[in-house]
């Protein structure tokens, strides 16, 4: 991750943190988020070889996303309690289809560019994954567990 925040750092951006080996960064910047991840997809593809999407939350989204919190009386584990954040909001009928699915004891719901899912069960044995395919929400999507939100939010806090 020390190549990564290298990176970021070269960009000008400020204040830099990276999370574990998640992929994660926590960083200031003057720009809005469709130019930092243009930018930031752009400099990982000249410096790695990297096709890789971005997706930005600033923190005011992150704490509209942890406030929002569905499922805060049923999540009693961080690490099984996943969002998995869109690159554009879902279409209505992908929406609903994803909050009608059948995958007791799995919970969905779905707000703004967000998708909450609580998987008592753990993400590997969840149900709901096969429903997740970037090909069938008909964006990008990347998921974080509710620990490393949590972190998100607190580092873009404090940085």
């Amino acid at each position: 991750m020390a190549e990564l925040r290298e990176l970021a750092e070269g960009l000008g951006y400020r204040d830099v943190v990276t999370i574990l080996q998640s992929g994660n960064l926590v960083f200031a910047v003057d720009k809005p988020p469709g130019a930092v991840a243009t930018e930031l997809e752009g400099a990982l593809r000249a410096a790695f070889g990297l096709d890789v999407p971005i997706l930005v939350r600033t923190t005011a989204e992150l704490k509209r996303i942890v406030g929002r919190d569905p499922f805060a009386k049923l999540a009693t584990d961080g690490s099984r309690y996943v969002v998995t954040f869109l690159s554009a909001r879902l279409a209505p009928a992908v929406a609903r289809e994803l909050e009608r699915a059948d995958v007791a004891p799995e919970r969905i719901a779905v707000g703004g560019r967000e998708i909450y899912l609580w998987l008592p069960n753990g993400f590997q044995r969840a149900r709901v994954t096969r429903l997740l395919k970037d090909e069938k929400l008909g964006v990008v999507s990347t998921t974080r567990n509710w620990n490393t939100v949590e972190k998100l939010l607190e580092l873009a806090l404090t940085g």
